[in-house]
């Protein structure tokens, strides 16, 4: 069709149920062509990709030249992953289309796009056409991410993570603004910027290619996974480096009190660390002395030689990352921009 925002679609022909992939990234199109067309955005193709990351579920090329979706998990190819997961990635490279960067602009355009498309999923459209709900296949062509079990599965998971109801009564998700009303500005900031993290992980991101014209087969198509993480050590010996980078606009008095005491003491003993508490390695819950596992996540407390030592004077936080201490008045730490819940 011509007024199709979705030009071409490509499953990957040597991967199990190729087929039923095609139909898959067909009905997705049919899904969001309302919020494509309300925006006046095109998909040139729409791509199934195997990446060899386990964690990369999609990617955005060249402002929605080629959008690609993981639809199977890694660890089995010839299944396919939950339909309304899938769904989310492609709205989240929908966003992309218009703005590249993961930063406050790029949430609130993603938000947008989740709430179009629950309306017009709690108003019952499934698709134009074929994936419309006026046309019924015979149980046995029906695949296994279409049958209707699946899909009601789907939505009482997604009821019972949400809570977070629109005025229509539909189901928002990936959360809303209500429940940012109810966070302090640190706590807000703290979420926006695990939110960026995550996001980091799994999201392609927008990617500028500067030969957009060709276009190869799906199956060998090339993709560029973000780059592997370094060893925790590595991020140690980094951050530990920029400790001393403290910002310019701070008082002389302030950054002499911060020189002073962000050096810490490696060769600390165990007297020291129960005396002051540890934090925890997985969540940063400052614990007593004694307990033996965090109190909120229950990960097991490290080793005295690798323990965290934690100040709890009035004046200074200990950042659980740099280690570096902070003045109370900064919400997040000046040498690696760890933000403090309070």
């Amino acid at each position: 069709m011509n007024n199709d925002p979705v030009k071409e679609y490509k499953a990957l022909v040597r991967k199990p149920r190729h087929d039923e992939a095609l139909q898959l990234l067909k009905r997705l199109a049919s899904q969001v062509k309302p919020v494509l067309l309300k925006h006046n955005w095109t998909i040139k193709n729409l791509v199934e990709f195997f990446p060899t990351n386990p964690n990369l579920l999609g990617m955005n090329t060249n402002r929605g030249w080629k959008v690609n979706l993981r639809l199977r998990p890694h660890y089995d190819e010839t299944q396919f992953l939950e339909y309304e997961d899938i769904l989310g990635t492609l709205l989240h490279e929908m966003a992309h289309i218009v703005r590249g960067p993961h930063d406050e602009h790029f949430y609130k355009l993603l938000d947008e796009l989740k709430q179009e498309t629950e309306l017009l999923m709690a108003s019952g459209y499934r698709g134009d056409g074929f994936f419309s709900d006026g046309h019924l296949l015979g149980f046995q062509s029906v695949p296994r991410y279409m049958s209707s079990g699946i899909a009601a599965k789907a939505a009482e998971k997604r009821l019972q993570t949400s809570k977070i109801m629109l005025p229509t009564g539909g189901i928002r998700l990936g959360g809303g603004s209500s429940t940012i009303k109810h966070m302090t500005p640190a706590q807000a900031a703290a979420r926006a910027a695990q939110k960026r993290q995550l996001d980091k992980v799994w999201c392609g991101g927008s990617v500028v290619e500067q030969d957009s014209s060709s276009e190869g087969d799906a199956s060998s198509a090339p993709v560029t996974p973000p780059a592997v993480p370094s060893s925790p050590s590595d991020n140690v010996t980094r951050k530990r480096k920029l400790s001393s980078n403290i910002p310019a606009e701070m008082d002389t008095r302030s950054k002499k009190q911060s020189l002073e005491t962000s050096v810490i003491d490696l060769t600390t003993t165990t007297t020291t660390i129960e005396k002051d508490g540890w934090a925890c390695t997985t969540c940063t819950f400052i614990n007593g002395p004694i307990t033996l596992a965090c109190q909120i996540c229950f990960t097991e407390r490290p080793h005295d030689d690798d323990a965290t030592v934690v100040d709890v004077s009035d004046d200074f936080w200990s950042c659980p990352q740099c280690t570096l201490k902070n003045e109370k008045k900064w919400t997040a730490c000046v040498a690696c921009q760890f933000v403090q819940l309070r």
